[in-house]
């Protein structure tokens, strides 16, 4: 099963370094940043947790600082690619895949889970990031062979007997089926990213305590779609992850309105600088507060040394 989700977390991978705005600011200044913390590609997870703390300020590098509508869509574009870029790089190797819902990463089985249903409006969250974690391969069952009653509708099982040719669409069918089978073993952890803490801080609260709730005294209001639903699922956790890009951090404190906005966010609030106590936690404590079983279920100074330098476009 890991195998398989590999195969998958390499297409997306491949996705981030497709997007324009990414990739330029990787090839300009990031890939030589992190470079500096990960001396000579030598992998450990203090340089990993050391790297979560110093992702502001290689955001940063390359931001103009101009607040243009323009401008401000293309570093949010970046900073969710660069978050993607890093939590899938923590996850190497694990049970969890951290994806941007693009139509080239839709799991329709999760979709629906998220779906909020006002009357007749339906709505997803603002979910820049979605990690999925499967369940352990002794508690599902993984086999093609299992599966096979879906061949010729939904993939093909000639091309996942052979993961390094499967194709994204192939490997998005086929999980989106395990998720489906196995939707009670399922862990979702949607994410919000922003580059500013205060734009919009409210919003990621706002979906927390819908997704929260276990019910409403208002009957048309519902969460989930065609049978699937988060009370179904085994774990679901709502995270905000800022730069921020204000220049004076010593302003956010724990009475700051920006900061109650998303104290007790179930998933978290995290930033991309060192943890400041009842402000925000550094980006690299996400690991085992929000995939604590996945991420150790083995080492990861023993998992990272199974990539391929290039996947991860160092």
């Amino acid at each position: 099963m890991i195998k398989l989700i590999e195969s998958y977390r390499r297409e997306v991978f491949k996705y981030l370094f497709n997007i324009n705005s990414f990739s330029q600011s990787w090839n300009n200044s990031w890939k030589r940043q992190v470079l500096k913390i990960f001396q000579n590609k030598d992998f450990s997870e203090e340089q990993l947790l050391e790297l979560g703390e110093n992702l502001r300020s290689i955001f940063l590098s390359t931001s103009s600082g101009d607040r243009k509508q323009g401008e401000v869509s293309s570093a949010g574009t970046s900073w969710e690619s660069l978050l993607a870029w890093y939590l899938n790089l923590g996850l190497i190797g694990t049970r969890t895949i951290v994806l941007k819902p693009k139509k080239e990463f839709n799991f329709e089985s999760i979709k629906n889970t998220i779906t909020v249903n006002y009357g007749e409006f339906v709505s997803n969250s603002e979910s820049d990031l979605i990690a999925i974690t499967f369940p352990e391969d002794n508690k599902v069952a993984y086999s093609i062979e299992e599966l096979k009653k879906y061949e010729g509708k939904v993939f093909s099982i000639k091309d996942l007997e052979n993961l390094q040719d499967s194709s994204l669409k192939s490997l998005n069918s086929y999980l989106n089926k395990i998720i489906e089978n196995n939707i009670s073993k399922i862990e979702i952890n949607v994410i919000q990213c922003k580059t500013n803490w205060n734009d919009n801080a409210q919003i990621p609260m706002g979906w927390d305590i819908i997704y929260s709730s276990t019910g409403f005294t208002k009957g048309d209001i519902k969460v989930g779609k065609d049978g699937f639903s988060i009370h179904k699922i085994k774990s679901f956790k709502y995270s905000f992850i800022t730069v921020p890009t204000q220049k004076e951090l010593d302003n956010f404190k724990e009475s700051s309105t920006q900061v109650l906005r998303v104290k007790n966010l179930s998933g978290g609030n995290f930033w991309g600088v060192k943890t400041k106590e009842n402000v925000a936690k550094s980006i690299g404590e996400i690991f085992k507060c929000n995939f604590k079983d996945s991420y150790l279920e083995r080492n990861f100074n023993d998992r990272i040394k199974e990539i391929n330098i290039e996947d991860i476009g160092l």
